[in-house]
């Protein structure tokens, strides 16, 4: 699977009922979805998920639907962001024996605990697992000097830096790279040699059309990036902005009823949404 684990792989948003109740079926529609829109891969538990607002046994439910609704038809990534090292790699042998195909590791970074006890968190996931484990690499909240993420037993690292360009050469040569931060600088990931991007799930086919372009044609690609640069930008004030977007973008498209998001969070107003319409239809 490790070959696969490339394209476009959406982070799933976590859908909620208008009584903050995680909604099972719209999160299947969420993922079938992104698999009819050509999605290569799917993740879940990333921050667009809201995973750090949802309860353990939310988790597994979760995770369950996930595995039932992709049906081995795309690669399933699921997160890992606990910052025990315990308890993550509790998680990560749950996800395995659930079916993901790979899991996704978030270096712990509350209260900045020293460069060796994340080196040993990650290598302790890798060692309980049979499957891929990507490194979730976000130079500004955890910075990894180059030598250390030499010595880190993952072939696969995802970027979440705006620009990604400086991270990713500074990165091992041989190891495969995504980008996330919503692929705003993705023509040039691709020139530097990203295998994948990992933007949210409401925009799967307008990326999968740019990641398509970008192999074929590359200036053709750049063009039809810079057509969702405004969308994407709007979308990337904050985290919780971000999600509340994503969500509205879920229900205009009629995968989801509800828009909403466990608190705290972002309200959206009506000028919001118009604004959100605007560049919905310029694409």
């Amino acid at each position: 699977m490790i070959a696969k684990i490339a394209g476009i792989i959406p982070i799933l948003a976590t859908p909620f009922t208008s009584e903050g109740e995680v909604d099972a079926n719209g999160f299947a529609a969420i993922v079938e979805s992104a698999i009819t829109n050509g999605a290569h891969a799917v993740a879940m538990f990333g921050l667009a998920s809201e995973y750090y607002k949802l309860t353990d046994d939310e988790r597994r439910i979760l995770t369950s639907v996930l595995i039932e609704t992709t049906r081995d038809r795309v690669p399933v990534l699921i997160s890992v962001t606990h910052h025990s090292t315990e308890v993550a790699v509790r998680q990560a042998m749950e996800a395995e024996q659930a079916g993901a195909h790979a899991v996704m590791v978030l270096p712990p970074f509350f209260l900045s605990p020293p460069l060796n006890s994340i080196l040993f968190h990650v290598e302790a996931i890798v060692a309980a697992v049979h499957i891929p484990v990507i490194l979730q690499y976000a130079p500004v909240q955890t910075a990894i000097p180059a030598d250390v993420l030499l010595r880190l037993p993952v072939s696969i690292i995802k970027v979440d830096a705006s620009p990604s360009i400086p991270a990713l050469l500074s990165l091992p040569v041989g190891v495969t790279t995504l980008v996330g931060y919503m692929g705003l600088d993705l023509p040039d990931a691709v020139l530097a040699g990203c295998s994948g991007c990992m933007p949210t799930a409401s925009l799967v086919r307008s990326f999968v059309k740019v990641w398509r372009l970008l192999q074929e044609n590359p200036a053709e690609g750049r063009r039809e990036h810079h057509t969702l640069l405004p969308l994407l930008q709007y979308m990337m004030q904050s985290v919780e902005f971000l999600i509340a977007a994503e969500k509205q973008l879920l229900v205009k498209q009629g995968i989801i009823r509800s828009g909403y998001c466990r608190s705290p969070c972002v309200s959206f107003y009506r000028e919001q949404i118009n604004q959100l319409d605007e560049y919905l239809e310029n694409l």
